[in-house]
């Protein structure tokens, strides 16, 4: 039975509650320096990365979560609940390790989307290892290419008026196979927005990693200075690569002037991304409105409902803390604004502009839109649709805007409402943007959702959301539908939640609506407390899924010293607790409690700044659905500072 017993571990990984048996052991696995845009080659001692058995590929050991022990230019990686073992009879084995680490894998491949200013390498390496030999240490290289531009500005311009570098028009998806480091590149295009990586005497040098492609003459770097857009587009660089290849960087030089000379002495190659090279940039001139550059022709369609970011379109914060966002919550409702944050109505001014338009070749174009908005004031004026035929890119005063007439929703529920606009004005146009400006006061602050746009030749029909499909929403009037644990579950509708809300007996610990840049509405829990304490009950909630399997949520932040207990309650309001223990990466937790002695606080929660998905197996529970009582409950640890947000409790 041992002998069974050790040959299942070794196939399979060692779970948290097992020893190694009959000569197995532990695989240990370190890292060198890794090359980065911001922190040089240092490791932050946060990451986490996922390990494969390559040798003996089973779902046990494919993609196992290991996190950096330390910060420094070599770094440990320590399992995060599951080891993975050498077997006793030295035979070696291969594993592959990757970064950064996917919780959630398809096919064998993690999934990537490279949009904003990345500074984050997309790592890979292999090493092999026997029982005798059970230390490996990875040496990862990058599997993403690297674009540098180093600009400087002529007579009477200044770098410190720079407002955005982008660059255009390259794919931004990509999927890399975890056991062999296989790059998919996708099909989505759009703008990268790069990162501010260096700044010398007279120079300012701006860069982010890239999918690796074949190099369009289209492709381009937009940068705007003092309110002028400049564009060097690759058809007009000397020398310009064909392919972004991974692991190589490519640098450009650019001199922006008044007069639009440039001067560029170095000549054009190409380097490791450690060592970086040159490339002549040619002539860059503020740009003429009317030759943009890589606009879509139509037909054009956009559905935000299936989006995974924002791209093509481009979200421009004039005022406010808040921002366009794509909506990941369980409705999918598109792309979303809105002002109304931690029960508090937020003045804020936000676009969101479509990509460049190409209707030279028009006769008749539509712009068809779906969407909803809710707890409407003056639609007219705090959300409007305007079109422009001379923006460019940046900050959108500096073109002129035309409102649109499009046919608004009611303005006070979650129905979509389809429009059509006529744009047979702007035929024969090349630079044609579309806009949705959103705006909110301290006393009127609406939710407005778009979930599909799209341009095209008049046909008599209309996009929209189809019959049957229109989606609630996440404000006060949303029923408690789909998989939501309870209302306000997102935290997007605070008002909803604190209906079903009620403060435990910490007087330590701060319960409050916050913002995440990703998650948009998130429950903040920060504080400390002398005991172990409740922090929150949610109760008279009508659980309508008739057979749940399980309850997720979502965590981010840090707690040193204690983690989470949570209840589930019982149609008699019997408890099943859940000790959650350490909070570093993604988990499932069968086990549970039913006696109050029975809570334990123990373990640390450390998330690196990401994202962590908690799943309570609760297929054994009987979960109260009388609508009446409690049905979830949260308790904290003693004496340790919490800095955590929580989001998106669901059941299914």
């Amino acid at each position: 039975m041992a002998l069974a017993l050790a040959g299942c571990q070794q196939e399979r990984g060692l779970a948290p509650d097992q020893t190694p048996l009959d000569g197995a052991k532990v695989a240990q696995f370190t890292a060198g320096p890794v090359t980065r845009v911001v922190n040089g080659t240092s490791w932050e001692g946060t990451e986490v990365i996922g390990i494969s058995n390559v040798t003996k590929s089973e779902p046990a050991t494919t993609n196992v979560a290991y996190k950096a022990t330390t910060a420094g230019s070599t770094t440990n990686f320590a399992d995060q609940g599951t080891k993975l073992l050498l077997p006793s009879d030295n035979t070696e084995v291969t594993f592959a390790a990757y970064y950064p680490y996917a919780s959630t894998i398809s096919e064998g491949k993690a999934s990537y989307i490279i949009s904003k200013g990345s500074d984050q390498p997309v790592l890979f390496a292999t090493q092999k290892g026997t029982a005798a030999n059970p230390k490996l240490p990875f040496t990862f290289k990058h599997k993403l290419a690297q674009v540098k531009i180093i600009l400087t500005a002529g007579e009477g311009l200044s770098l410190g008026d720079l407002s955005s570098v982008l660059y255009r028009g390259g794919v931004t998806d990509v999927k890399m196979n975890v056991l062999t480091g296989e790059l998919t590149t996708g099909n989505t295009k759009g703008d990268i927005t790069l990162t501010k990586e260096a700044e010398g005497e007279g120079t300012c040098t701006y860069s982010s990693y890239i999918v690796p492609q074949d190099v369009e003459s289209t492709f381009a770097f937009v940068m705007t200075l003092g309110g002028k857009t400049y564009t060097l587009s690759m058809d007009k660089v000397n020398k310009a690569p064909t392919k972004l290849d991974s692991g190589f960087a490519y640098t450009f030089k650019a001199k922006l002037t008044k007069d639009g000379t440039v001067v560029n002495p170095d000549g054009s190659s190409i380097g490791g991304i450690e060592d970086g090279g040159t490339g002549e940039g040619g002539d860059v001139t503020p740009d003429d409105p009317s030759t943009p550059a890589a606009a879509q022709k139509l037909p054009f369609t956009n559905d935000f409902k299936s989006a995974a970011g924002i791209a093509p379109f481009t979200e421009v914060s004039v005022s406010g803390e808040q921002a366009w966002r794509i909506d990941d919550s369980t409705y999918k409702n598109g792309a979303k604004m809105s002002g109304y944050v931690g029960g508090a109505k937020n003045p804020n001014e936000d676009w969101l502009i479509s990509p460049a338009l190409d209707l030279s070749g028009a006769m008749a174009p539509e712009l068809f839109i779906s969407h909803a908005i809710n707890h409407a004031g003056d639609m007219t004026s705090e959300q409007q649709v305007l079109i422009s035929d001379n923006y460019t890119a940046g900050d959108p005063s500096t073109a002129t805007w035309t409102p649109l007439t499009v046919t608004y929703p009611a303005g006070n529920n979650w129905s979509y409402e389809d429009s059509k606009t006529d744009l047979k004005a702007y035929a024969g146009k090349k630079n044609i943007h579309i806009a949705f400006k959103y705006v909110s006061t301290s006393t009127s602050a609406a939710a407005w959702q778009i979930a599909k746009m799209e341009v095209k030749e008049a046909t008599g029909s209309e996009p929209g959301t189809e019959p049957g499909t229109e989606e609630p929403g996440t404000e006060p009037e949303q029923p408690t539908t789909g998989n939501l644990l309870f209302p306000g579950a997102d935290f997007e509708d605070w008002s909803a939640f604190m209906s079903v809300f009620t403060k435990g007996n910490s007087t330590g610990i701060t319960i409050e609506q916050g913002n995440d840049p990703t998650q948009g509405g998130v429950m903040k829990v920060t504080g400390k407390d002398s005991g172990n304490k409740w922090i929150f009950n949610i109760q008279n909630v009508q659980v309508t899924n008739p057979a749940p399997k399980k309850i997720t949520f979502k965590v981010k932040g840090t707690s040193p010293s204690r983690s989470f207990s949570v209840v589930v309650y019982g149609l008699n309001g019997e408890m099943a607790i859940y000790n959650i223990g350490d909070i570093l990466a993604d988990k499932v937790i069968s086990e549970y409690k039913t006696s109050t002695k029975d809570h334990k606080y123990d373990g640390q929660i450390n998330t690196g700044d990401q994202w962590v998905t908690i799943t309570l197996d609760i297929s054994q529970v009987k979960i109260n659905n009388t609508g009446s009582g409690k049905i979830f409950s949260a308790k904290i640890g003693k004496l340790s500072e919490y800095n955590v947000m929580l989001d998106d409790f669901k059941i299914e």
